[in-house]
């Protein structure tokens, strides 16, 4: 009898640190969300050398892609987020002035795609807005003439579309005043891409190498760029309804008085709950780098958040889902140059992650489905710029 109660004690005692060692384990144990490349990155071979690329993201989540390689533009798409693409198809062929930082642009509405690029001409780096349009979903595509009517100098660039079902909104920059060290703002939209209203001239006297960025809601349209004096970023709001432009806004009063062009735009979407995020960049001592900010009332008034580089910070690009926002930007550290990504969720919870580069990556990040696509260049071993894309994702891991 005494045997039988230790045999049942001893099992009785083995069970309890059984299951307090679980219950320690569990709560010792926790998951966090971490940000990571859940893939393998796709690189785009049959392209060859990229000068200039961009990527938009239609209302049926079509991922639409542009590349220039300097003597070819070429269009592809990809239907579930970036895994699989199409087969390039090459829309225009001859030399183009494209490059990173004054990139080719596409947009989407409904059936119709625009391709925007800078074209050549005898004067080095000069060049007019070269079009190409397609009805049919990109399987067809076309050259049409440009709205750019009112520059007899024929000189445009920095642009940027923006779209949606009832038609496209393109930005671009050029000195038809002939101020030599300044430009203008101008402005044009199309609802077929083939047919455009005339040109409009929005605000003069602004940097003359810094690209534009855009974003569209269903009352606004917003575009992002570098004033003149001094060197800060502005934003000017379109109210669709009354079709009239609003006074623009300093997005980050830093007061940066320089001489010179720092060749770094900025960034700008919307977060489903209306908020417009911006990433802008100061050269200005002491804060130079890359500053977020935020705007709850459609750009009227911005409210700085927070630093997220030193001045090493460049080519900055931001894109939204869910509620989530990430950031992607280039930097250079003593290990080479790096890709630099800050996510912050919609409990404002900030991750990071960071992957190196062969040179200057000129990051764009995009929606895709649940998740985000990171699209970069790298240099391969020839020196040529090859363009890449990878998966970025949220994902739960375990830690004590």
């Amino acid at each position: 009898m005494r045997r039988r109660l230790t045999y049942r004690y001893l099992l009785i005692v083995f069970a309890l640190v059984i299951q307090n060692g679980c219950s320690q384990d569990k709560f010792e144990h926790k998951e966090e969300r971490v940000l990571t490349f859940p893939g393998e990155t796709s690189q785009f071979d049959d392209l060859g050398a990229v000068t200039s690329f961009d990527v938009f993201v239609g209302s049926d989540n079509k991922i639409h892609l542009a590349v220039d390689t300097d003597a070819s533009r070429y269009y592809l798409y990809s239907e579930d987020g970036g895994g699989h693409w199409s087969t390039p198809l090459k829309v225009a062929s001859g030399k183009s002035n494209s490059k990173q930082g004054n990139d080719i642009q596409i947009a989407a509405s409904q059936d119709k795609l625009l391709m925007v690029w800078k074209g050549q001409s005898e004067l080095p780096g000069w060049g007019a807005a070269q079009l190409a349009v397609s009805t049919d979903r990109g399987q067809n595509w076309r050259r049409v003439e440009s709205p750019a009517k009112g520059d007899l100098m024929q000189n445009q660039g920095y642009f940027s579309l923006a779209a949606d079902e009832k038609g496209f909104h393109f930005f671009w920059l050029d000195d038809r005043e002939e101020e030599g060290n300044t430009q203008g703002l101008r402005y044009a939209h199309s609802s077929n891409g083939v047919e455009w209203g005339a040109d409009e001239t929005i605000e003069t006297g602004l940097c003359t190498c810094c690209w534009v960025s855009t974003t569209l809601t269903d009352t606004k349209l917003h575009a992002l760029y570098r004033d003149e004096g001094p060197r800060d970023m502005k934003l000017v709001t379109r109210d669709l309804d009354s079709n009239r432009w609003q006074p623009s806004v300093r997005v980050g009063a830093f007061n940066w008085d320089f001489i010179g062009c720092p060749h770094q735009g900025g960034a700008l979407t919307q977060s489903v709950d209306g908020r417009l995020h911006s990433v802008v960049w100061t050269g200005k001592e002491k804060i130079a780098g890359l500053h977020y900010l935020l705007s709850s009332d459609q750009g009227a008034s911005w409210q700085y958040q927070y630093s997220l580089s030193g001045g090493e910070g460049q080519h900055v690009d931001l894109a939204s889902q869910a509620g989530n926002i990430l950031i992607a930007w280039d930097s250079q550290s003593a290990q080479g140059n790096i890709i630099q990504l800050t996510l912050k969720d919609k409990n404002d919870s900030v991750k990071k992650l960071s992957m190196s580069s062969e040179g200057f990556a000129y990051p764009r990040v995009t929606e895709s489905g649940d998740n985000f696509r990171l699209f970069w260049t790298d240099l391969d071993k020839m020196g040529k710029k090859r363009l890449k894309t990878t998966k970025v994702k949220q994902i739960n891991r375990k830690v004590k």
